[in-house]
């Protein structure tokens, strides 16, 4: 298994790992996941604006370069 597949598997876990956190937050579910960043995100920014950084940056961004390290995507 190369360097890139490993980082790409990694990666997706982490999205989806967040991705489901994400999900269980806004169900009211309560797992051990926690988001300690998006608190100090929502008070800087404003509880809607980072709210959606921190969604962009912990879950759509490492599931976008996991997927491109996949396919082979090589800058």
């Amino acid at each position: 298994m190369s360097f890139e597949r490993l980082f790409g598997i990694i990666f997706l876990i982490i999205g989806a790992l967040s991705l489901i956190g994400y999900i269980t937050y806004l169900t009211g579910t309560n797992l051990p996941i926690s988001f300690w960043k998006l608190k100090p995100m929502q008070d800087r920014w404003g509880k809607i604006p980072g709210t959606i950084l921190h969604f962009l940056s912990y879950v759509i961004v490492p599931i976008v370069f996991g997927i491109l390290l996949l396919l082979g995507y090589q800058p």
